[in-house]
């Protein structure tokens, strides 16, 4: 498949394909290149939605920001220094928005005056094969797709493959990313990836991590629909114990885990369900059986916020509640809001 433009046009809602035409005709009155990056191709190929769209753009991403917020109102959040801008619309839509360098050359074949070429180096910095896919939403080529390091091929395989040797020592967070992405899609992990997973692993390199980039990535596991797999497999792969010191997790406790996540995806419709608010009621399963020294510990290497700390203690005081999914839900609705 070298263009996209079938797929956009049959597996896309009109109002997203109505974006892309138009960040194309945007890019095009700014005389800049925009191409759609990562997660978003990824996720087209997959035939699942995705309303975050990563953009590389020549020129000044920044600028482009501004002059885009102007014809689509949004929360706007520009970072002048790293040239990167953030735009946040209704019904859920983000733009994330990178200036591409093109100062890198890395080609000495005809490949290198080709369009895109200067992708290369951004897309290597990303985290797993899957995730390098561009498209360009530019006028000229709109749809056609990129993939310099074998994405496409991973993608139809299933395989989570990184990109290089050094990738889980440069950015130790991609190890939680890979479970994340190895239960979310039911892929595998790629031969090499897993040896290089495990010495990392060995070597204790999320130890490098900040408490704050290491809750804020813990978080995300339970934005997944499938949270008490994710910690099952992070005891597979003995990490669970590093990420939660003190909590043990045994089978009735995992049993009560499947439980929560089963109603949850039950309730995923209802109001009452509140993205941060599931987070909070996987902890108070998890942290159950703790001490309040070890409570009060856990909370603070989840450098849990001010009010979440607060809702999670007082609905430690009524832990008969958390044997009730339903109820210990309503109960921090209440709490927080």
């Amino acid at each position: 498949m070298s263009n996209l433009i079938p797929l956009i046009n049959s597996a896309l809602t009109p109002e997203m394909q109505g974006i892309l035409y138009f960040l194309s005709s945007q890019a095009g009155r700014n005389s800049a290149q925009i191409y759609c990056a990562g997660s978003f191709v990824r996720d087209l190929l997959l035939g699942r939605e995705n309303r975050k769209l990563n953009l590389l753009i020549t020129g000044s991403a920044v600028d482009f920001a501004r002059q885009l917020v102007s014809v689509l109102p949004g929360k706007l959040t520009v970072y002048e220094k790293l040239g990167t801008a953030t735009l946040i619309l209704s019904k859920g839509f983000v733009f994330d928005m990178l200036t591409a360098r093109r100062d890198f050359n890395p080609f000495t074949t005809a490949e290198a005056s080709g369009e895109g070429a200067f992708l290369k180096k951004e897309l290597f910095e990303r985290d797993f094969t899957i995730n390098t896919l561009a498209c360009s939403l530019n006028w000229n080529t709109f749809g056609e797709l990129y993939d310099f390091f074998g994405g496409l091929d991973d993608l139809k395989k299933g395989a989570l493959k990184v990109l290089y040797r050094l990738s889980f020592a440069d950015n130790p967070l991609r190890i939680l990313r890979l479970v994340r992405f190895e239960q979310r899609f039911s892929f595998f992990i790629e031969e090499e990836t897993k040896s290089l997973l495990q010495q990392s692993i060995a070597n204790n390199v999320l130890n490098k991590v900040s408490k704050e980039s290491l809750s804020k990535e813990i978080r995300l596991f339970f934005t997944e629909s499938c949270p008490a797999k994710i910690l099952s497999r992070l005891v597979d792969l003995n990490l669970f114990k590093q990420l939660f010191p003190r909590v043990k997790l045994s089978s009735e406790l995992f049993k009560r885990l499947s439980c929560l996540e089963g109603f949850l995806q039950r309730m995923k419709n209802e109001k009452a369900v509140k993205r941060g608010n599931i987070f909070l009621t996987y902890l108070c399963l998890l942290f159950s059986e703790l001490s309040e020294h070890d409570l009060h510990y856990m909370c603070h290497i989840m450098r849990l916020k001010r009010r979440e700390r607060y809702a999670l203690l007082e609905m430690m005081k009524n832990r008969t509640a958390l044997k009730n999914e339903e109820k210990c839900l309503a109960y921090l609705n209440n709490l927080l809001t």
